[in-house]
């Protein structure tokens, strides 16, 4: 029995010695129809990041990159929130890597529902919303602004006349909104009425003109004035003559608490027009808005200025002398039976220079 068994071992080592062998790398090839066999002296894989071989001695043997393949268990895609991780090992060496992966992009899509479209008045707003974490993303969009065309067929357009301003209709192309504007009245034509001249109780002449139109209007030269009040230092200078308007070449300089008034002897009652400098063109020194300067009255009630006219074509400084530049305003005078007093009166720290004539416009006689 034990013969036996001892057979049985020395088989089995024999065999063993032979699978040993086999699997240590004896190996064979054929180089020109011949066996070659070679011993793998380390049975381990060598390997870097790219490759991997076996060592026969020191010659590299089996050399090869290695074939990655995907872990998927391990590995973790990446999204726009969080980094993500690819783990993979080679199928010939086992040799693994990991690589960090970067975060993705935000996928972005509008919510129309939260948008808001601009209109012509309105700023607007896109809402994107990532379709992964639900990351809004706002873009303001500016108001679009009226697109303003002229509309000739709205009936509210109507023409200018010498005492009625006109129309003028826009339509926006976008929203279909309208505005108005209106337009300058038509300047009167003045003619003089020969033979209808008026004499103030000073002495001092009243010209009346007529226009096409039908209104009338007395004038006066502005040195022409009836009262100077005592005590400051305005003074009237005759000749002078901003801007050289030939034929009215009088002129008045009112300053520090200055006042002057004219007296108009017209017989009318109702609204009036009141034009102050209208030649030559006034200028100041000194001061700031004319308006908050000087007091304008007819018949000793103030009146509010209503700056406008020719002169804002001409170079006058801004912050000077803004801007008497045709001072017209309207009010109801009562001028039955007494002359009409019309005052300026100028405050402290500023100078007042016009030139020219003073006109008073009957806009409409009770």
């Amino acid at each position: 029995m034990k013969k036996e068994f001892g057979i049985i071992i020395t088989c089995l080592f024999a065999l063993g010695v032979f699978v040993g062998c086999n699997h240590s790398g004896v190996s064979s090839d054929t180089n020109n129809g011949n066996d070659v066999t070679s011993s793998i002296v380390n049975k381990e894989w060598h390997n870097d990041k790219a490759n991997h071989w076996h060592l026969n001695g020191s010659e590299k043997v089996d050399f090869g990159a290695h074939k990655f393949v995907k872990d998927v268990a391990k590995s973790k895609d990446a999204t726009c929130v969080e980094k993500g991780l690819l783990v993979e090992t080679c199928s010939d060496c086992g040799f693994k890597r990991e690589v960090v992966l970067a975060m993705t992009d935000h996928t972005y899509v509008e919510n129309k529902t939260k948008s808001v479209a601009a209109t012509c008045d309105t700023a607007g707003k896109i809402v994107d919303e990532c379709s992964h974490c639900h990351l809004e993303k706002v873009t303001d969009i500016a108001a679009l602004g009226h697109n303003w065309v002229a509309d000739p067929t709205d009936p509210a357009n109507h023409a200018s006349t010498h005492t009625t301003n006109g129309i003028s209709v826009d339509k926006c192309s976008t929203c279909g909104e309208k505005r108005e504007n209106k337009l300058d009245m038509v300047p009167h034509t003045w003619v003089e009425v020969e033979g209808d001249t008026l004499t103030t109780a000073s002495g001092k002449t009243v010209k009346k003109w007529r226009c096409e139109c039908g209104t009338y209007s007395y004038t006066m030269n502005v040195y022409d004035f009836d009262f100077l009040s005592p005590g400051s230092n305005a003074v009237g200078i005759d000749g002078y003559t901003p801007g050289g308007d030939v034929g009215n070449a009088g002129g008045i300089r009112i300053a520090g608490n200055g006042s002057v008034y004219w007296n108009f002897p017209i017989v009318a009652e109702g609204l009036v027009q009141v034009s102050i400098g209208t030649n030559p063109a006034p200028t100041s020194i000194g001061g700031t808005k004319i308006e908050s300067k000087n007091t304008i009255k007819v018949n000793d009630a103030v009146q509010t200025l209503i700056p406008q006219g020719a002169y804002n074509t001409l170079p006058i400084t801004v912050g000077q002398f803004d801007e008497l530049l045709f001072t017209e305003f309207t009010a109801n005078a009562e001028m039955v039976g007494k002359e009409a007093k019309i005052e300026i009166t100028q405050k402290a720290s500023s100078r007042l220079y016009f030139g020219g004539v003073i006109r008073v416009t009957i806009i409409a006689a009770k």
